[in-house]
């Protein structure tokens, strides 16, 4: 939430601005754990060579090529896929339709993060002794692909406020889910190995997402990244739905 706020301000002073702020903001991150964070383990359990890449690489595809945790992993793939594509054209967009700068940029993304803020800290906490995950998942989840393609048919400014809070109420819904679902089903040793290779699929949403959302944009128009958006969020939806059918954790 503060931080879409702070890069609006600091446009002011360039372009250049926000970036060198993240940057050191990283980089104090990385140095307060080191400092801070204990490691998890037991000495027992560690590994004799935790920085071997290839017991690493090993660890992470046995993690993600279960089959109980395949559909959800796509899920999770589809959706970010879509959301990084949001992400990395929205300036442009929103200059282009409806010539917003830096700084209206930045406040509408506080706002998303206010949207963000309610509603993985008060809304779901609430919803998800009554609904259940899985509920959440597929409601957030159709909540996104709506909101994808609805963005994709915007006329005017104002209109990106109700639809985007709205898409950041569905991925406040469907990601913490998504995750806690993936969770569950890792075995007690497992979870960590799995957790690092959903992390890696969603850094591969972050390089394949901007790429294709980019060339979809120069190529098909400005609408063509939300429609596909709308479309991944979609196919997203129907492969969640069938993992937790067969699963009959619908019905819990």
């Amino acid at each position: 939430m503060l931080g879409p706020a702070l890069g609006g301000l600091l446009s002011a002073y360039g372009l250049r601005a926000p970036a060198f702020a993240a940057a050191g903001l990283a980089l104090l991150n990385v140095v307060y754990a080191l400092a801070a964070l204990p490691e998890s383990l037991p000495a027992e359990r560690r590994s004799a060579h935790p920085l071997d890449p290839l017991a690493l690489i090993r660890r992470l595809a046995d993690a993600v090529s279960a089959a109980r945790v395949r559909p959800l992993l796509l899920t999770i793939f589809l959706l970010n896929l879509a959301f990084a594509g949001l992400q990395s054209n929205f300036a442009l967009f929103s200059s282009e339709r409806f010539g917003w700068g830096p700084a209206q940029n930045g406040g509408f993304f506080a706002f998303v993060g206010v949207c963000a803020v309610f509603t993985q800290g008060f809304l779901i906490g609430r919803l998800q002794p009554r609904l259940g995950e899985a509920r959440l998942a597929l409601g957030g989840l159709a909540i996104m692909s709506a909101g994808l393609a609805a963005v994709a048919l915007a006329g005017q400014g104002w209109q990106l406020y109700p639809l985007v809070g709205a898409m950041a109420l569905g991925s406040g819904l469907a990601i913490p889910a998504l995750s806690s679902l993936v969770s569950r089903r890792a075995g007690a040793g497992g979870q960590g190995a799995l957790m690092g290779g959903m992390q890696a699929l969603l850094s591969l949403t972050l390089v394949l997402g901007p790429a294709l959302a980019g060339l979809l944009y120069d190529r098909a128009g400005q609408a063509a990244p939300y429609l596909s958006g709308g479309l991944l969020a979609g196919a997203a939806l129907l492969v969640a739905w069938g993992a937790l059918r067969r699963s009959g954790e619908m019905t819990r």
